[in-house]
């Protein structure tokens, strides 16, 4: 459990502590609706605290910003309607209790529905912050690799072409040809390095890089359109 976690669950209970001290001081006549209305205050109160130390906990795993902003509002005014709606209730001497736990069941479908909705969208946002992070390591790797490399050899203006290329290509999506780029790379920085190294092999290597590249954004195309 977070440090956030543990002061959201000790402030918890002193709010709920603290409800019922009050409940108990004020010593209203016992009503139906006082009794329940104060079950559901203090439900309220629980709802609150535990469900943002489960959004915390979920935060990790999912985008923290949709996360926080989308299920804690959500969150939040459902257990403000219900806490107002529990006070309210619980000045009615005249017990409409059946309305009253109708009201707070649609108010638990609304919030769960919207929840779960948003913990699906979340998960699905975490899940592409995370490929676009992977793919653009991918490819810094590949820029780094070629920009060393470009030290080594004597065609310094076509590396300079591959290099921007890589650049300037989609990272939102990991391709099959990612792998390829990093071993073809791999590839020419060996034959750089080798003593019998020739210019159109060099040019044969850079040209099958480029290739490679091409192809990776044509991947990234068809993943975006749904076509892999």
């Amino acid at each position: 459990m977070s440090k956030r976690a543990k002061t959201l669950l000790i402030i918890g209970c002193i709010v709920l502590l603290g409800s019922i001290a009050v409940y108990l001081i004020l010593s209203p006549t016992l009503f139906p609706s006082t009794v329940l209305g104060l079950c559901f205050l203090l439900y309220s109160e629980i709802v609150f605290f535990v469900g943002f130390i489960l959004i915390d906990s979920r935060a990790e795993k999912s985008s923290k910003l949709l996360s926080w902003a989308g299920m804690g509002v959500s969150l939040g005014i459902y257990t403000v309607t219900v806490f107002a709606s529990s006070l309210f209730f619980m000045r009615m001497h005249t017990a409409a209790v059946r309305g009253f736990l109708v009201f707070q069941i649609i108010l638990l479908v609304l919030v769960l529905t919207v929840c779960l909705i948003i913990r699906n969208l979340s998960s699905g946002l975490r899940k592409q912050e995370e490929k676009v992070l992977e793919a653009g390591r991918t490819v810094q790797y590949a820029i780094d690799q070629l920009t060393l490399l470009r030290e080594q050899a004597e065609k310094k203006t076509d590396v300079d072409k591959v290099i921007e290329d890589l650049r300037f290509s989609d990272i939102s999506e990991i391709t099959e040809a990612d792998a390829e780029i990093c071993n073809a790379i791999d590839a020419l920085q060996t034959l750089v390095q080798s003593d019998d190294e020739k210019e159109n092999e060099f040019s044969k290597a850079l040209q099958d890089i480029e290739l490679l590249i091409k192809k990776r954004n044509l991947q990234v195309r068809a993943l975006k359109q749904g076509g892999i």
